[in-house]
C-alpha cells in the first residue's frame, strides 16, 4: 500500500500488478507517496475520504507470472521451490498452483512472511474503490487517475513474460487457478476457463 497526504490517495499494491513500476512513479517528491507495507490491504479510518485505486490482474496471467518470477527465472528467490519438494512436488507451474491450492487457506490468512505474494487479490475488495485499473490496460488507465496528468507513462513496466506462455495452460492447471482465484474472478471482473 502506498500513501499520499499530500495528493490525498491511497495505491491498494496487489501482487505482480505492476507494484513497482507505480511505487517508483508516485514516491516521487511530487506525489510524495509513501509505502506502509507492500501488500496491505486494511485502511485505516484517517484515509476513508482518500482517492483509492488498485490495479488488478488476470487471474491465469498474474499466477503464472508468480511462478516464473519467484520460481524459474530468478531461481527459488522465496523458497518455494524448497516447500515444494518438501512434500514431493516437482518444480513446474502445475506442482506449484497443486502446491498453491493445498495451502489455499493458510496463504489466504497470512499477512507478514515470505508467502505474502500469493495473496489473492480478493480481500483487497473489502474497501471501495474510486478507481480499478485492468493490468492489461495499466498504461490508457493512467489518464483516469485525477492527480496524475493525462500524459504520464509508468517509468517501466516490468511484465513479466513467456513466449511458450500456452505451453504453460491444460483443462487440470484452469482448473487449479479457478480454485485458487474464485473470489478474484468474481471480484475483479475476468471470466473463467474451462468452469
Amino acid at each position: 500500500m502506498l500513501i499520499s497526504r499530500k495528493q490525498r490517495f491511497v495505491f491498494f499494491a496487489t501482487p505482480k500488478t505492476g507494484t513497482r513500476s507505480f511505487y517508483k512513479l508516485l514516491m516521487s517528491e511530487f506525489y510524495g507517496g509513501e509505502r506502509v507495507g507492500d501488500h496491505k490491504h486494511v485502511l485505516g479510518e484517517e484515509f476513508v475520504d482518500f482517492y483509492k485505486f488498485i490495479v488488478v490482474r488476470e487471474p491465469y496471467d498474474r499466477m503464472l507470472s508468480l511462478y516464473l518470477s519467484c520460481c524459474l527465472e530468478r531461481g527459488d528467490v522465496k523458497g518455494f521451490v524448497e516447500d515444494m519438494s518438501l512434500v514431493g512436488l516437482k518444480n513446474d507451474f502445475k506442482s506449484f498452483l497443486r502446491w498453491v491450492v493445498m495451502n489455499k487457506k493458510r496463504f489466504y490468512s497470512l499477512n507478514k512472511s515470505k508467502y505474502l505474494i500469493l495473496k489473492s487479490q480478493a480481500p483487497f475488495f473489502e474497501n471501495d474503490f474510486d478507481k480499478v485499473i485492468k493490468f492489461e490496460s495499466v498504461q490508457e488507465s493512467l489518464k483516469d487517475l485525477p492527480f496524475l496528468d493525462s500524459d504520464t507513462q509508468l517509468p517501466f513496466l516490468n511484465r513479466t513474460y513467456d513466449e511458450n506462455r500456452s505451453s504453460y495452460f491444460d483443462t487440470e492447471v484452469y482448473e487449479l487457478i479457478n480454485d485458487y482465484c474464485h473470489d478474484e474472478f468474481q471480484l475483479t471482473g475476468y471470466r473463467k476457463k474451462f468452469s
